[in-house]
């Protein structure tokens, strides 16, 4: 699929916490030269396990978003469970107006807004294999963790949050189940590469 007037093609990344998104999105990173990761601005904690600032998250404090929203410098924000999230038009449209395909991960309300100014934009869903691998997933990762472990309310509100998230699966182009990892990256990586501007 050739994208309009060699625009580089859009790519969203969704799925609820404790599915996957993060190890998926490296892989296809890695898989596929040339894409360019957007990094999203947060106001939310830095965690121990957090990659240095500039690789996944700018951090930035509560003013500091207040003043790019007022701006006007977001393609979308929102908020998320423990912070304001939000990506910067300078992450993507410079890129993509050069021909580069830009890969976003966010959630599912970034989405509905990147879809509104761009639906062209591909949308990929990711979901676990049941609700039930989920919650261990999540709780697994929480009770591994040495620092930031998340109280059993906190927990509770994640996975209220990945309910809501796992019914507005419909609204994506694709839906990816991460049961076996190199298999839901495996199936990224090809619609990925079945969407990318041909040069």
């Amino acid at each position: 699929m050739t994208t309009t007037n060699n625009m580089g093609t859009i790519f969203i990344i969704s799925g609820p916490s404790g599915v996957g998104k993060t190890t998926i999105v490296e892989r296809l990173l890695e898989a596929e030269p040339g894409l360019k990761f957007s990094v999203s601005l947060t106001t939310r904690d830095v965690r121990a396990d957090d990659k240095p600032d500039g690789v996944k998250y700018h951090f930035v404090t509560n003013d500091e978003f207040a003043a790019h929203v007022a701006a006007e410098d977001f393609l979308e924000h929102a908020v998320y469970s423990s912070g304001s999230y939000g990506t910067l038009k300078s992450e993507v449209l410079p890129p993509r107006e050069q021909g580069i395909d830009v890969v976003l991960d966010i959630e599912v309300q970034g989405m509905k807004q990147i879809k509104q100014l761009y639906p062209e934009a591909i949308a990929i869903f990711l979901l676990p294999p049941s609700f039930e691998v989920l919650e261990d997933r999540l709780r697994k990762r929480n009770d591994a963790q040495t620092e930031n472990k998340l109280s059993e309310e906190k927990i509770l509100q994640r996975l209220a949050t990945a309910r809501y998230e796992i019914k507005q699966q419909d609204l994506y182009d694709y839906k990816v189940v991460n049961g076996d990892l190199d298999d839901a990256v495996a199936q990224v990586v090809e619609i990925v590469r079945r969407h990318r501007r041909k040069v």
